[in-house]
């Protein structure tokens, strides 16, 4: 008769075996993060061995976050960019950490209560930041945006809710209690879909509309002085590390036997070298990896502050980075690249003559 294992040896070997997973992963940077996230989900199953149900439950994910480990080694995209989500705050508890401060503004006085003499009562307050998110669908795992309308009148939020309204007069003033409960549950139903910006950077104001930042300045004594709220994880490098994983945002392609030739005895001229394609390196990884994290700079948006020319708050904005591949959704439109000159050639072959 076999003998039954305790939870703490399955924790112990489960701990291990996501460790051996974890130096499979391409960068420092998963690995440390996962090497830290594994640990403390190991560290939960021991500290509740009074709570046996609490202790079943987290060995379940400690086992779940080893087969997702296993299953991104083993080249799963959906397993890979899951677990990219995770480490750049695209979901999970780095990304609620990364939301909350946009809750609030210290700058902003707090809405007056629905109710009076009721503190609770306080409707959200949405954030210029918040403001920003919420406009732009790329930074919503929905794709969709949120009008400023819905910000100021929820869609659930019955016409009944205003005093002067027809419905109000017919069958009497809606209730307070649940104009307040569908305003914080709209809040929080569309904060839950956020991805958090990682990065903040300032962009001089021009008169046309803002499409994308025109002078960038990423130091954070300038945005300081600009009274910006920085994001957790400005000038951490997090960023910056995802970037040169995704590689350079120019097409990568193959020299042909000619240009090798004529590159290695110096016949072509400068014009002609500056189309030729990047190298490729042996620093950077495969194409695959890179492939993954060019999905996952999509749902990393940075923030484009632009200054007010008066007295007035500033324009926030939202971009991305130029090494992002935008997915082709309802509400926006895929990141091509532009075409080179031989595809241009190409194409020019199959016109009419």
């Amino acid at each position: 008769m076999s003998k039954l294992v305790s939870p703490t040896a399955t924790a112990v070997s489960l701990y291990r075996s996501c460790l051996r997973q974890i130096r499979l992963l391409p960068s420092e940077y998963l690995r440390q993060f996962f090497r830290i996230k594994v640990k403390d989900d190991a560290r939960a199953v021991l500290e509740r061995v009074r709570r046996p149900k609490t202790q079943k439950s987290r060995l379940k994910l400690l086992g779940s976050e080893l087969r997702k480990l296993e299953r991104a080694n083993k080249s799963d995209y959906k397993a890979f960019e899951d677990i990219l989500d995770i480490a750049y705050g695209r979901k999970g508890k780095l990304q609620a950490e990364l939301v909350e401060p946009l809750l609030s503004d210290p700058r902003v006085p707090r809405p007056e209560p629905i109710i009076p003499g009721v503190e609770k009562s306080r409707p959200p307050l949405y954030s210029e930041e918040m403001k920003a998110l919420l406009a732009n669908g790329s930074t919503r795992s929905t794709g969709r945006t949120i009008r400023p309308q819905m910000i100021l009148w929820p869609p659930k939020l019955p016409e009944r809710a205003k005093p002067d309204s027809p419905e109000a007069k017919l069958w009497g003033p809606f209730s307070k209690r649940r104009e307040v409960n569908i305003r914080w549950s709209f809040f929080q139903h569309e904060v839950r879909k956020l991805y958090p910006p990682v990065q903040i950077v300032s962009a001089e104001r021009t008169d046309i509309e803002l499409q994308g930042p025109t002078e960038r300045n990423v130091a954070s004594s300038s945005l300081n002085e600009l009274g910006v709220r920085l994001p957790a994880l400005q000038e951490t490098g997090i960023f910056e590390h995802a970037e040169a994983m995704a590689g350079p945002p120019a097409r990568i392609r193959i020299l042909t036997r000619k240009e090798k030739q004529a590159l290695a005895v110096g016949q072509l001229t400068d014009a002609q070298q500056a189309e030729l394609p990047m190298p490729l390196g042996p620093t950077l990884p495969s194409r695959w990896v890179r492939r993954r994290h060019k999905v996952v700079l999509a749902r990393m948006p940075v923030m484009i502050y632009s200054p007010a020319k008066g007295k007035g708050p500033g324009k926030y904005g939202v971009s991305h980075s130029p090494a992002a591949v935008l997915q082709q959704t309802k509400w926006h439109t895929a990141r091509v690249p532009f075409a080179s000159s031989e595809e241009m050639q190409w194409l020019a072959s199959f016109a009419p003559k």
